[in-house]
């Protein structure tokens, strides 16, 4: 009891509370929603399958995938500052079972309202609700870090063999 009175003094206590789907979106596919709070990262599936989340931070390497179970929340106690450079991607199936991946967001940027996902076919909409859910504003995912690769004709060495010159033929 002592550890949840200091939890609930220090601030601590900032859990995100379970999602509900917003009516403007409520007849939809939506496949779950993910939310931060300056002390916990929550994330709720709603989607009868397995799915992943993929936490990543470029800064120092880290990338850990971890499974959303069908119609379960999962929630992460966060420290100040550990969502710098952190992004997060929810990957799901599509109807025929391809992979679908959202882009990266931002863990800096959720907070505040969730973000629901929702499946149109073969891609991933995020939407931010407003107006206790009645409109929706779209959530903008940044794409993948792109990691450059050198084409096959870039660096490579040089042909030092003796360089053909144009000459004219004498007449015949």
């Amino acid at each position: 009891m002592i550890t949840a009175l200091l939890t609930l003094a220090l601030g601590a206590g900032h859990v995100p509370a379970p999602a509900a789907i917003p009516s403007a979106i409520a007849q939809s596919d939506v496949r779950a929603s993910v939310e931060m709070t300056s002390t916990h990262f929550a994330a709720q599936s709603f989607a009868p399958m397995t799915q992943w989340l993929v936490f990543e931070n470029a800064t120092n390497g880290l990338k850990v995938a971890q499974g959303l179970a069908p119609f379960s929340r999962l929630i992460y106690p966060i420290e100040t500052g550990a969502a710098e450079g952190m992004t997060v991607k929810l990957v799901t199936q599509s109807p025929d079972g391809q992979l679908l991946f959202t882009g990266c967001l931002d863990a800096t940027k959720l907070t505040g309202a969730p973000i629901f996902i929702q499946r149109t076919g073969e891609s991933l909409t995020g939407w931010i609700p407003r107006h206790g859910g009645r409109s929706l504003t779209k959530a903008h995912f940044a794409a993948a870090p792109h990691v450059p690769v050198p084409l096959p004709s870039e660096n490579k060495t040089r042909d030092k063999s003796r360089p053909i010159e144009k000459k004219k033929l004498p007449p015949i």
